[in-house]
């Protein structure tokens, strides 16, 4: 288990999201005393689009929301030991700081990339409940991870801004090697033509009939595509709309043979 600090810097009684430079300083001493500090860092730049739309209260609101979502997760997966923050200047960057003795490695080398990987992932499903109801589409959040030994030679503001510049690079990189796969991805479902086409019944309400279909298509499992709105939105980043839209429908036809010839077969277009 990690050590904890004895002046209580970094325990779950600060709660509440407050910029880097009001905690500056705390987070220096706990790098200086632990010898180590770990960093999750969370972009949240296209959340600005609320703020243009909405306004700076629904921003902050957003972004509150975010920050609970992002410290209930962390403090699940490794604990209270951590702090919470927004960019000096950029509110929209979250900055998780988790101090640590410098040998903790079984931490740096696997908790840490773990964690983030694990709000990565949350970021994709559960952001929706974040930005609501000021946009429509969820937005792709960058998220990385970092850490930094202290150097006594070295001012620890200095190597502070190092690691968080580090971090962010990290976060985009991985955003970008992400949304290449999933590009890569998309390709290979539109060559192979893997897509799957659900059968949803409609129904008439005065007699319980089933009046026909509409078809629904889905990404193939296991490849993060699996769902419509990821599925479609991948199409969208790449430009590739038509080529989806045309196979879903081919799909929906074919796979509708076995509907009877009286019921109603519906497709998006």
């Amino acid at each position: 288990q990690p050590a904890r600090m004895k002046d209580g810097a970094f325990v779950s009684a600060l709660r509440a999201l407050v910029p880097l430079g009001n905690r500056l300083g705390e987070i220096a001493s706990g790098l200086v005393k632990q010898g180590a500090l770990g960093l999750i860092l969370i972009d949240a730049t296209p959340l600005l689009a609320i703020e243009k739309l909405h306004g700076a209260r629904a921003f902050r609101s957003s972004i509150d929301a975010l920050a609970e979502g992002v410290r209930s997760r962390v403090e699940g997966a490794i604990g209270e030991e951590m702090l919470l923050a927004s960019g000096a200047l950029e509110e929209e960057h979250l900055l998780v700081f988790m101090p640590r003795l410098r040998d903790d490695a079984e931490f740096f080398l696997h908790d840490l990339p773990r964690v983030s990987a694990e709000l990565r992932a949350w970021a994709s499903q559960g952001l929706k409940r974040v930005v609501y109801p000021y946009l429509n589409r969820v937005p792709e959040l960058a998220v990385g991870a970092g850490f930094v030994l202290h150097r006594p030679f070295q001012r620890p503001e200095a190597q502070l801004r190092h690691l968080i510049d580090q971090t962010l690079e990290d976060a985009r990189f991985e955003h970008e090697r992400s949304r290449r796969q999933r590009g890569g991805m998309l390709e290979k479902i539109l060559l192979e033509q893997t897509v799957t086409t659900v059968f949803e019944p409609i129904v008439a309400l005065a007699s319980n009939a089933v009046l026909g279909y509409e078809a629904l298509s889905r990404g193939p499992s296991g490849t993060g595509l699996e769902t419509p709105m990821a599925l479609f939105g991948t199409a969208e980043l790449f430009d590739r709309e038509y080529e989806l839209d045309s196979l879903c429908r081919r799909r929906a036809l074919s796979n509708a043979r076995g509907i009877a010839s009286d019921q109603l077969l519906f497709l998006n277009i």
